[in-house]
């Protein structure tokens, strides 16, 4: 089994732990320490230390994608760590946003000190972290991605246009001969991104999925519409695949699939420890 430790999500075990909207999950995978995404801010730190997780033996760092609930904690981290590699599927430079109300357009995209961008390396397709873990892009469209996307932009050639989520990417752990899936936010949708490891590593398993589904808005508390929740759940009802969720899944989104597909299903939480 892969033993991760939840750093950061927007719930917590017990007021021991500090919690916001964002995620940041380290990773134990028995050849490195990995660290998937540093949350808003310098909570996930505080939390690491009750943990007893020694960020500075961080050997590397993987960014999910660009937005601040993700990589606000960037610059903490490179106060800490001055070692780890830090990967991402984009380069600093790009804008994005998010409309609240409809109406104001509120930047979410990476904020950090041009010392910390220089430490990050873009990356692109697949790439190998060690001999059992990747990197990669989701490279698969056939499947509905969150309907919750439509209120996120990106700007391309001084226009805000719908985010295309070309930057986020998916992390790929081999243990016992399985496969454990994070996906921070699976804003291409937790469908495409099982069938891009499929079809990329064909012939394995995949034991378990870790991460947000993003059918939950949090300005505004929407959540995702429930002929698409059904098409998801009709998709792992013929599939073996424990799914452990949080962040961005919702209440009303977690508890449609929960009622239907039961112990398949899992809440993380910050502070927990579990083993995937």
């Amino acid at each position: 089994m892969i033993t991760i430790k939840v750093l950061l999500e927007n719930t917590k075990i017990d007021n021991t732990f500090k919690n916001d909207h964002g995620l940041s999950i380290y990773i134990e995978n028995g050849i490195q320490n990995l660290l998937l995404d540093v949350g808003t801010d310098n909570k996930f730190l505080q939390n690491a230390e009750i943990l007893d997780i020694d960020i500075t033996k961080i050997d590397n760092l993987l960014l999910s994608h660009s937005h601040i609930d993700h990589t606000g904690g960037l610059d903490a981290f490179c106060e800490v760590n001055k070692l780890a590699k830090i990967f991402l599927f984009d380069s600093t430079d790009k804008l994005y946003y998010t409309k609240v109300f409809g109406i104001f357009n509120f930047q979410v995209g990476l904020k950090c000190s041009d010392l910390t961008k220089q430490r990050i390396s873009t990356v692109s397709g697949k790439v190998q972290i060690d001999e059992k873990t990747f990197f990669i892009s989701c490279a698969v469209t056939d499947y509905p991605t969150p309907s919750l996307n439509k209120v996120l932009y990106m700007q391309k050639n001084n226009k805000k246009i719908i985010d295309t989520f070309e930057h986020e990417g998916i992390l790929v752990i081999e243990n016992n001969n399985e496969f454990v899936v994070f996906n921070s936010c699976s804003h291409r949708g937790v469908i495409n991104s099982i069938e891009t490891v499929k079809r990329l590593f064909e012939g394995k398993k995949i034991r378990s999925y870790v991460g947000g589904f993003h059918f939950c808005n949090p300005f505004n508390n929407m959540h995702e519409n429930d002929e698409n929740l059904q098409k998801f759940v009709d998709y792992f009802n013929d599939e073996d695949i424990q799914l452990y969720t949080g962040h961005c899944t919702g209440d009303y989104s977690f508890n449609f699939i929960k009622e239907r597909l039961g112990g398949k299903i899992h809440r993380i939480s910050t502070g927990m420890q579990l083993n995937v």
